[in-house]
């Protein structure tokens, strides 16, 4: 008998129950703090580089836009009438690519407040031929002059150039460096009032395009 009851207890609530009105569908609650962190910022405006010796080739991928800033490097022979001759460059670097982004008319000069945030590598010379970039992320790029041509912003800056990634010494994927829009760096015209041998130091700037 208690079960009749019970039975015909579930028989008078169940259609109650399946009739009773779905609860009211409100907005999407906001994502919390930690699912937002997860949204991936909007990607940066494609850059634009540059003029350069020779068009970029399909297949390369800019990974980097670095300004360099330091040194251009040179020695004295003992003809002191004579220009110095180039030993190389030092210079550090630091990653200009969100600031070219936001503004791809940024001048060289313009992004040394960039040199605020730490360094992503340096710029040195192995040999008086063999530049160097030694990047954080990218890893080790011994590269070599491709091509060269004056600057268009005034021969007062050194020249742009085209590297190449050599296979030997090479750790990175980079396949090609280009350097753009040179500030300074020139030589002086002679060493007059130096002495034979004696490095002479010229700062410079320069941003370096970098292609994997």
């Amino acid at each position: 008998m208690h079960a009749s009851i019970l039975l015909s207890a579930i028989a008078l609530v169940l259609p109650l129950t399946l009739a009773a009105p779905a609860p009211p569908r409100g907005p999407p609650s906001s994502p919390t703090p930690s699912e937002a962190a997860k949204t991936p910022p909007p990607p940066p405006r494609p850059l634009r580089q540059p003029p350069a010796p020779t068009p970029i080739q399909q297949q390369h991928r800019l990974v980097l836009v670095a300004l360099g800033t330091g040194t251009q490097n040179y020695t004295c022979s003992t003809d002191l009438t004579a220009a110095p001759a180039a030993i190389g460059a030092l210079a550090q670097l630091f990653n200009a690519s969100c600031a070219l982004s936001s503004d791809p008319t940024a001048s060289t000069q313009s992004l040394g407040s960039i040199e605020e945030s730490a360094s992503i590598g340096a710029h040195f010379f192995l040999d008086s031929t063999t530049p160097d970039f030694d990047i954080t992320g990218l890893g080790n790029t011994e590269a070599k002059k491709a091509e060269e041509i004056v600057s268009p912003q005034g021969s007062e800056n050194v020249k742009w150039l085209r590297l190449t990634a050599q296979a030997t010494g090479t750790t990175s994927s980079v396949k090609e460096i280009y350097r753009l829009n040179t500030v300074g760096g020139v030589a002086p015209a002679n060493c007059a009032g130096r002495t034979a041998g004696e490095v002479v130091t010229v700062d410079y700037q320069a941003q370096y395009w970098v292609y994997a």
